[in-house]
């Protein structure tokens, strides 16, 4: 069975992030992140999407809609979107057809650590 609170808190806890921290970016009180959390309050849609947008998952994942957790490229440079583009794209075909990480894919990890650890 769906659970917002469930999922809010896993991604909360991926991202790890508090309640207070989470709390502190979404402009909310501690108790009000625990009350969603434990599905004794529902956000409203504002709140929801601030938190969505904090924990860079999409409404449809926080709702049950979206069994997977989808990523936002919203904050990253030009640069770094043309680069995730292209090892998504390159990580999805090799998952479709249930190969191993080759060496090219693992010196692209490589790569990506150093480009997205610079900043």
């Amino acid at each position: 069975m769906y659970s917002l609170g469930s999922r809010l808190r896993e991604a909360r806890i991926r991202r790890n992030l508090t309640q207070k921290m989470l709390a502190d970016r979404v402009n909310k009180s501690v108790s009000a992140i625990s009350s969603y959390e434990l599905n004794t309050q529902m956000p409203p849609l504002d709140v929801l999407i601030s938190i969505a947008s904090v924990l860079h998952v999409s409404l449809d994942y926080l709702a049950g809609l979206e069994k997977e957790e989808t990523y936002s490229t919203k904050n990253l440079t030009p640069e770094q979107k043309a680069f995730v583009a292209i090892v998504f794209n390159e990580f999805s075909r090799a998952a479709e057809n249930g190969q191993p990480l080759s060496t090219d894919k693992l010196l692209l990890l490589q790569s990506i650590v150093q480009l997205f650890c610079q900043q």
